[in-house]
Parts: structure tokens; sequence; C-alpha cells
């Protein structure tokens, strides 16, 4: 096939003819075959006799030089592609299946993601090539586990249906073939990247060491060490010379890390919904001192049982041991089993303590467990029977909420003038539910996007349902209603427009008591927890003297005025007269509000928000923003 009728201006296009060009006759003669050969890639698998076929190619341009190739090629597919160009490439994933190493996995996986991210008007960039990426992911799973690890994460970062489908079939498939369960299948296809149980790894080019390190909250570092062990501030110039193969390697490996991590993080949060008991053998091997999952499970705390009775003992690693909440190492003679704790049905008093435990060994955990919030039946709920309208009546912003619910697992599609009857909802095949969460059009006056999209939906009900219909919501299990009400409350939390500090002076009229209402209302949940969090960062806050609780605020005390910070919408009223201040803030403030403070829990945005705001505020007198001080001013 010509390269003349692939993309013009395109970089995945762009480099194959570079790559072409610069190689010998020979070598290009046989790229040449591989180019025809990988547009008859057709359907939605290859053939065995199409995979006999590629494996000729891949014999004669041999194995090494062609995952070097699709290294090269398959990171530079980030625009949309014409038929031709799709053609070839999907191609080329099929033949990757026939390739090794983590190196050609990690290309194929991250081609996935590329492939199925949405383009604005479009859709995904290219699902036939991700579903292509899926099949190859698969059959490499049948053989090694960097397969079965790029598999895993994109069941944590893919949320188009197909996708999803496709990603669960493949580990399925796998799982049949190793006589496991998915879960163990994804627990013993995490690759370690080559890290000890510590988070580190170490390797020689020349006379220097390269040093991979995950912290212990997560932050992956690679840093250089001479022959007497000092560091080098910089890369050598001797290893990018001489070594520039395996530099090349250690920095893939980096991007590995970084990339699995997220997931594997994600994979443990599910198992708040869906715990399980696991092995202590595998429960040290697969988590405790996994080079990579360590990262995340070691700031976790865990309920550890014995085969004999329905007993369970809470503990968290610390300095080489499981301790308990008073920080006494856990007896383990008689430990059999784990399984990741959850805060619902705890006692109030035990629950505090592992907060407190967290707050003074200053851990980081991956995401709330230890201050998780709890949704148990309100006698509303009870009164309704079927039905929750505890976030019934709140306005979100469509996009936002549509994004959401992708992360969390959860399934909808944009609504317009055309179609103003989705319903968001997440299948709970393990329980045999379906949750709904009921949304329509803002207002009759609804605004659109240019592509005709709703910008605002108001909310309705929560409900469950099996196969037969709504279920009372007294027979949902207390966990599952816990958890999923807890999704609905981060999606009125974060989506709502009562978060948006521009809205009185820029939001539709029908808006402005909806907002009023939800910007410096009750707190919900969440806000409680942020709010309970604050009470211990408080004291450790430079501003400290400057600072104190009051109520649903963080007050503020600047020398220009005194403000009250909202701890859930972060939005800013104003002593004395509660005068509203606008404060839109930079997503550099976010981090840096909370730069060398150490937070107990990750994932909250809106707290470091509050963070970043009371620190500007406290030093009202240095603000230089003039539509800030205007305000303050007036």
């Amino acid at each position: 096939m010509s390269l003349d009728l692939w993309s013009d201006d395109d970089p995945f296009a762009d480099t194959v003819r570079a790559d072409l060009a610069a190689m010998k006759d020979s070598q290009r003669e046989l790229f040449d075959a591989l180019l025809g050969f990988a547009v008859t890639a057709t359907g939605a698998k290859p053939s065995a006799k199409w995979l006999k076929a590629a494996q000729l190619h891949v014999s004669a341009i041999g194995k090494d030089t062609l995952g070097d190739a699709f290294g090269r090629w398959f990171p530079q597919v980030r625009e949309l592609m014409n038929d031709h160009t799709t053609d070839a490439l999907k191609g080329f994933v099929w033949i990757a299946s026939l390739l090794e190493g983590p190196e050609v996995a990690s290309a194929v996986g991250n081609l996935a993601s590329a492939c199925f991210k949405k383009i604005p008007n479009h859709g995904a960039l290219s699902s036939k090539v991700g579903n292509a990426c899926l099949w190859t992911l698969g059959a490499l799973s049948a053989t090694s586990i960097h397969g079965v690890a790029q598999l895993g994460r994109l069941k944590m970062r893919v949320r188009y249906a197909q996708a999803l489908r496709l990603v669960d079939k493949a580990l399925a498939d796998a799982a049949a073939r190793a006589g496991l369960s998915s879960e163990e299948l994804l627990e013993l296809g995490v690759p370690t990247c080559g890290l000890d149980p510590d988070g580190v790894s170490e390797e020689e080019l020349g006379d220097y060491r390269a040093r991979v390190e995950v912290s212990p909250r997560g932050e992956v570092s690679l840093s250089w060490l001479r022959a007497d062990g000092k560091a080098q501030a910089s890369i050598p110039a001797e290893v990018k010379r001489d070594h520039a193969e395996d530099l090349k390697a250690v920095k893939a490996r980096v991007k590995d890390i970084e990339s699995l991590l997220p997931a594997q993080s994600m994979r443990l949060e599910a198992m708040m919904l869906e715990p399980r008991d696991i092995p202590m053998a595998a429960f040290r091997e697969r988590y405790l001192d996994h080079g990579l999952v360590a990262r995340s499970a070691r700031r976790l705390i865990w309920s550890l049982g014995t085969d004999a009775e329905d007993a369970w003992t809470s503990a968290i690693y610390q300095d080489g041991h499981l301790v308990d909440v008073h920080g006494t190492p856990v007896p383990m003679e008689k430990i059999t089993r784990a399984r990741l704790w959850h805060p619902l049905g705890k006692r109030p008093a035990d629950v505090l303590a592992w907060r407190q435990l967290i707050a003074r060994q200053e851990i980081t955990q991956p995401f709330k467990q230890a201050h998780r919030e709890i949704y148990v039946l309100t006698d509303a709920e009870l009164a309704t029977g079927a039905y929750s309208n505890r976030f019934a009546a709140h306005v979100l912003k469509q996009h936002q909420f549509a994004a959401l619910l992708r992360e969390r697992g959860w399934r909808y599609t944009l609504m317009g003038k055309w179609d103003s009857a989705n319903t968001p909802e997440r299948v709970l095949p393990h329980f045999g539910l379906t949750v709904e969460y009921l949304v329509e059009a803002a207002w009759e006056t609804e605004a659109t996007s240019d592509a005709g999209i709703f910008l605002h939906v108001l909310t309705d009900q929560v409900r469950f349902l099996n196969l037969e219909g709504p279920v009372p919501l007294t027979e949902v299990p207390a966990l599952v209603f816990s958890e999923l009400l807890r999704d609905v409350d981060l999606f009125v939390g974060v989506c709502s427009v009562g978060n948006d500090p521009t809205w009185e002076d820029g939001g539709p009229q029908a808006g402005h008591a909806y907002w009023r209402e939800f910007a410096f209302g009750e707190l919900g949940a969440s806000a409680q927890t942020r709010k309970s969090v604050l009470e211990t960062l408080l004291p450790k806050l430079k501003i400290k003297d400057r600072t104190h609780l009051e109520g649903r605020y963080l007050v503020v005390r600047g020398d220009l005025r005194t403000y009250k910070i909202h701890l859930g919408s972060g939005n800013i009223l104003m002593e004395p007269n509660d005068q509203y201040l606008c404060i839109v803030p930079e997503r550099g403030a976010r981090s840096a509000a909370t730069s060398g403070l150490v937070l107990p829990f990750e994932g909250d945005s809106g707290l470091s928000v509050i963070l970043s705001k009371a620190l500007l505020l406290a030093a009202d007198t240095k603000i230089k923003d003039e539509t800030i001080l205007r305000q303050i001013k007036t």
C-alpha cells in the first residue's frame, strides 16, 4: 500500500514515513511488504491463517526491530486518521500480538487508551484500532502477565461501554485459561516493574546507577548515583552517549510505573464495594510486599482474620509489621486471610482512633478509607420505600457530570434537545442490581452547546433495580447502598453549579435561588468530612492564629476584612454584611496550598481550594489582583 494514501500532517503517518525514508533499501523492502500486508487486517479479530502469514513478516524483520518500530510509531497516534492509515495501524496492532516483552504490551496499552479518548463532536479517536488493541492484549495475556497488567489498567481507565465489555471478556478468557477468577488474575497480572518491596529499583549503566523509586505516598522519581554513591544532578553524559538504549528502557519503565500506580489505587478502591478474602500468603506477595501495589496497600487499613472464627482484627503496615490502631504489632501466628477494611458498621470510637493514628503517623491514604463517608437509610427513605430523594433538585453541569460518571464506572449519554430521557446508571453484576440517578433538562429554557447538548441537568430520584423492577431500599445491601449514595453525593458535590464562584454574575436567572442555597447551605457528608480534617490540620498551618471553624464555615481573619469560606462549595462571604467575594482559584494554587502539608487522603480538590483561599485571604494586604481587591474594599 502506498504511503501517499495515508493522512497528511499526522504525527503517526509522518513518523512512519520518516523511518522508512531513513532505512537501507533491503530493510525498506521488508517494511514495505509489511505495510502492504497490514492493510489486509479485516474483521473483528485475525484468523489463524492471517497470523501465520504475519509471522513470516515478523521473522523476516526480526521481533526486536519490529518492536522498536512500533514503540516509536504507536505513541504518535494523537489525531484522527483517514481509513487507509487506520487500516494499516489495525494490522500493526494485530502483528504486535506475535511480539514479546513488557515494552510491547505497554505500547499497545497506551495506544488503546489514546484510541478510546473522546474527540469533541466525533466520539472515540478510533474504536476500530482500540478494539484491535484489546484483542492483542488478550492474546498477550495468554503467555505473560504484561498483557493482563495493561488490561487491568484499561479496565480502570476506559469508559466506553463497548470497550469495557471487550476488556472484561479478554480478562475473563485469560482467567479461564489460567483457572483463576478475574480478580485473582488482575492481582497476579500486576508487574513489579523491577521494584523491590520498598519500591526501589537500581540498575548499573556504566559508572552510574539509575535509581527508580516510588515514595510511600506514591510519587515516582528517577535519580542518578555515581560510583561513590553520591547523587548526580542530571542524566550523565556518559549514559546518554554509551547507554542510549538502556536509558530509553529506564525512562519507559518510569512511564509504566506512573501509569500503573493510579490504576492499582482504583482497583483497590473498587474492593471497598466488593470486599473479598485474600489468603495471607497471597496478601503478602501481591499486596504488602509487591514493588508496585505496596505503595498503596501499605497506606490502607486491612481486616485480618482466621479460619476458626468470624472475628477480625484491623491493622495497617508500619515499619515492617502489621500493627493495630494502638501501633502494637498484631500476632500473626493464626492469621490466615485479609480483606480491605470498611468503616461501615464499625464503632465511631474505633473509626476516630484510626483517623487519629493516620494523622499522627502522617499517612496519606490513596483514597478515602478511614475518612470515608457512610450513608444509611433515613426516615424519609424508609417512607418512600423504593427510591431516595436525598440528592434530588440539584442543578449540575452536564458535561462535567458525564465525565465524572464515566470515571466512577457509571454509564450515561449526554442529553440534548433531540434526546432528553437518558438516565445515568451503574450495573452491579455481583449483586444482581442496577442503580439509577434520574436527571432531566434543568429548565424549559435550558441553554445548549454548539452541538445541541444541554449545559445543565436537574437531578431527581436514586433507585435500585433488579430484573423484576425497583427494589425496596431495605433490601439493598447496606454496603451497596452506602457506596452508591457516596458516588451520587460526589457527583453533586463536584458538579453542582453552586460550586461556581462566577454563577451569581453569569448564570441563568432561573438558577440563582438554587445557587445561593447550595453555595452557603447545610453541609453534606463530604463537607462534614472536610470539616473534621480541618480540625486536625488548622493547628499545623502558619495561619493557625488567623483561622477557626464556625458552623459550616472556615473563618479567616485578614487585615482588611474577615472572611467565611463555605466548607462545601468553597464560596466566600465577607463580614460584617455577608458580602459575596468571588475568587476563581488557579490550578497551581491548589498544589501550592498543600505543599509541605500532609493530608490524610488523596483526591479532594475542594479541600485544596479551601486551603488556598484561606492562605490568600489571611494575607489580604499582599493581594495584587485588582479584581479581588476591588471587591474587598467596596
